[in-house]
């Protein structure tokens, strides 16, 4: 099992919702985190709060994950303020919050979507696997897909492919571990976070479907993350967390060609 202690995590997504726990998690476990989110307010009181804890332990500054730009400059704030990096969690998500094919439907929603639930987790994740290869060190990433990567989610097609795409991104970055460097996913069915509440807001057919279902705990979702952090044996999984089967290794099924 990998010892948190002591290790940096940065965390994309941070300032509310699964990022908020799981920086909370870490750091009650040793670790020094770095925490990226485009709501400063809320980021920046995470940070004093967990500073307040264990003094110079914990930084914040905005991250538009969509900017790459962004994205790399919160690895780099990492090194800069605690000389290394361990730990890449990308955990910035968006809800599809327009129809994609209502009449007035533009191509700017699902641009958007496609910039922060997949582009920003192969920059991201790019990002730190080449600093680990260049200063040949260890790593880990750990990045959030869905549950609906592998259901049927008619409602947020554009939403479900990119999530789709995270899942499959991460299986064939399982070869990394030969080189010390292990990338797993996380992929949760509907929790009560500011993304789902956001999404019934604005999609109410995503309203009607996710009123009757029964909600993942958030605490369960951390300890998903967790897992694939801590569990040395995990390297290109996801972790499935649903109501009924909890946690468990999703495996897709690649057919022999």
């Amino acid at each position: 099992m990998l010892d948190v202690q002591g290790k940096v995590a940065v965390i994309t997504g941070a300032s509310a919702g699964f990022g908020c726990r799981l920086a909370q998690r870490l750091h009650a476990k040793g670790a020094q985190v770095v925490l990226g989110d485009i709501d400063v307010s809320e980021g920046q009181a995470l940070a004093d709060q967990l500073n307040r804890a264990r003094p110079d332990s914990a930084v914040f500054q905005k991250c538009d994950v969509s900017q790459i730009a962004d994205n790399q400059g919160l690895f780099d704030l990492a090194v800069r303020q605690f000389g290394t990096a361990d730990i890449m969690i990308n955990n910035a998500g968006v809800a599809e919050s327009h129809p994609v094919f209502a009449e007035d439907s533009t191509t700017q929603a699902w641009e958007k979507l496609l910039a922060i639930n997949l582009q920003a987790v192969i920059a991201g994740t790019q990002y730190a696997v080449n600093y680990w290869l260049r200063h040949r060190k260890s790593g880990v990433v750990v990045s959030a897909s869905s549950a609906s990567a592998f259901s049927f989610l008619p409602i947020s097609p554009v939403y479900a492919a990119t999530k789709a795409a995270v899942l499959h991104f991460t299986s064939n970055c399982a070869t990394l571990k030969k080189q010390g460097i292990r990338v797993n996913a996380i992929a949760p069915f509907f929790s009560n976070t500011n993304l789902v509440k956001q999404g019934r807001q604005d999609n109410k057919h995503f309203d009607r479907l996710v009123s009757g279902a029964k909600m993942v705990d958030p605490e369960m979702v951390v300890d998903a993350y967790m897992r694939c952090i801590e569990d040395e044996s995990l390297a290109g999984e996801t972790l499935s967390i649903l109501p009924k089967s909890g946690i468990q290794i999703f495996h897709p099924y690649y057919p022999k060609l």
